[in-house]
C-alpha cells in the first residue's frame, strides 16, 4: 500500500475543498461538503464533525454522514455524542490539537465506546485548527473493522485540514454576523436596553474576526471597532470615518440599502472596505469589513508584468511551456493545459507540487534552489 495519496487524488481533494470554500457563509454547505470528501475519498465507512461549545468546554457532533447516506446530516446543536474537552479520543484532540489514529478500538484504554448506533473498530481523528491555537473542529473517521487507517489517509486528510478550518471559521463568524443582521431588521422596535446588550454581543464576536470590522453611524462616527481594523485604518471608535470614506457613500449607503465595495490606499497600505447598511437604532449603521489587500495587489501587478513580458514566447511555443514564481504558475500554454487538463484560470496561482509526485518535487527543489530568489523560466515540460 502506498503511503502517500496519489497526485490525481490531492488534485482532486483540492478542487472539491476550494469548492466547499466558496460556500460560506453557509455552514451546514461547508460541512456537508468537507463530510462528502472525507467518504468519498478515504476509508472511512463514517464520519462526524465536532465543533466546540460556546464555552469551549465541550465537544459536540453538529455534522455526520456514512457511506449508505445521501446526505449529512447537521444541526446547530449536538447531534450526537458531546465530549468535554480532554475526555475521550476526540477530547485528546482537541486538547492537543494533534491527530490520532486508533488501529483496535478494542485495545485502546481512551476510546469511549458509550451507547451509540454505529459499530468503531478503527478510528482516525484530526484536528482543524485555524491560525496557530484556536481549534474549530475535530474531523472523525471511523470503520466498523480494525486497521482500517493508515498514514496514506492522515496525510490525504491533513493535506486540506487548514483550508477546511478556515472555510468553517468564517462561515460561523459569517452566520453569526448575518444573524445579528437579521434580528435587527425584524425588530426594530427593541429596547435602547436590549438594542445596548446586542451591540455589546456583537462587539466580543467582532474582535473575535481575522478581518477588520467596524460600525460606523448616519453622521460618519464609528461607534464600535474591533483590534484588528484599528490596527489596519489607524482609527479608533468616536472618530469620524470621512477622512477614508467619503460622506456621500455614507449617506447613499443608509438611503438605498446596498452594499458597497471599494479599494483605498492608506499608510502606504492597500485596504479593501466591504460595506452593509444595518438598521441599528435610532439611525441606520454601515457595518464595513477592512482587509488588507495590499500584498495581493502587489503580485497580481507583478504577476501581470511577467506574463505581459513572455506571453507571445509561451504561447507560439510547440512544446509544454509554463512560467512559475515562488513555485505558482503565472503563465501556461494551451499544450500544457491540454497535457494537464486545467484551464489557464485554474493553473493560474496554483502551486506546481499539485502536479508533480513527492520525490519528484524534491528533485526539483533541489535542482532550482540556486535560482529560487529569480523569476523561472523552463521551456520544455
Amino acid at each position: 500500500m502506498e503511503d502517500h495519496p496519489s497526485i490525481e487524488q490531492e488534485l482532486r481533494v483540492v478542487k472539491r475543498v476550494n469548492h466547499a470554500i466558496s460556500l460560506a457563509p453557509d455552514v451546514e454547505a461547508v460541512a456537508s461538503s468537507i463530510l462528502d470528501i472525507i467518504i468519498e475519498e478515504t476509508n472511512a465507512e463514517n464520519a462526524s464533525l465536532m465543533m466546540p461549545s460556546k464555552d469551549m468546554s465541550r465537544l459536540e457532533i453538529r455534522a455526520a454522514k456514512g457511506k449508505i447516506d445521501d446526505y449529512s446530516r447537521y444541526s446547530e446543536n449536538a447531534i450526537g455524542q458531546v465530549f468535554n474537552i480532554g475526555e475521550g479520543i476526540a477530547g485528546m484532540v482537541g486538547l492537543s490539537k494533534e491527530p490520532i489514529i486508533i488501529e483496535d478500538t478494542r485495545h485502546d484504554p481512551h476510546f469511549q465506546a458509550r451507547d451509540v448506533k454505529v459499530k468503531i473498530a478503527s478510528l482516525l481523528a484530526v484536528p482543524l485548527v485555524y491560525g496557530k491555537n484556536e481549534l474549530v473542529g475535530i474531523l472523525n473517521l471511523s470503520h466498523s473493522r480494525p486497521n482500517m487507517f493508515s498514514e496514506k489517509d492522515l496525510k490525504l486528510v491533513k493535506f486540506f485540514v487548514a483550508p477546511a478550518a478556515l472555510a468553517l471559521r468564517n462561515a460561523r463568524m459569517m452566520n453569526d454576523i448575518e444573524s445579528i443582521n437579521r434580528i435587527l431588521r425584524e425588530d426594530l422596535s427593541m429596547t435602547d436596553k436590549a438594542m445596548e446588550e446586542l451591540r455589546k454581543n456583537a462587539l466580543k464576536l467582532f474582535n473575535y474576526l481575522s478581518i477588520g470590522i467596524l460600525a460606523v453611524d448616519s453622521n460618519g462616527i464609528i461607534t464600535a471597532i474591533n483590534k484588528k481594523a484599528i490596527d489596519l485604518i489607524g482609527m479608533k471608535a468616536g472618530q469620524s470615518i470621512y477622512p477614508i470614506l467619503s460622506e456621500d457613500t455614507i449617506k447613499r449607503l443608509a438611503l438605498e440599502e446596498t452594499n458597497h465595495s471599494t479599494d483605498i490606499s492608506l499608510h502606504g497600505r492597500v485596504l479593501n472596505l466591504e460595506c452593509t447598511p444595518i438598521p441599528f437604532r435610532p439611525s441606520w449603521h454601515t457595518l464595513i469589513s477592512v482587509r488588507d489587500i495590499t500584498a495581493e495587489r502587489f503580485r497580481e501587478e507583478k504577476l501581470l508584468k511577467i506574463r505581459d513580458q513572455y506571453k507571445d514566447l509561451v504561447e507560439n511555443a510547440i512544446d509544454a511551456v509554463y512560467i512559475i514564481r515562488d513555485g505558482r504558475f503565472i503563465l501556461t500554454n494551451r499544450r500544457f493545459q491540454d497535457i494537464f487538463g486545467y484551464s489557464s484560470d485554474e493553473l493560474f496561482g496554483l502551486h506546481f507540487r499539485h502536479l508533480v509526485t513527492l520525490n519528484s518535487l524534491k528533485q526539483i527543489s533541489k535542482s532550482l534552489r540556486k535560482y529560487r530568489d529569480r523569476d523561472m523560466f523552463i521551456s520544455n515540460l
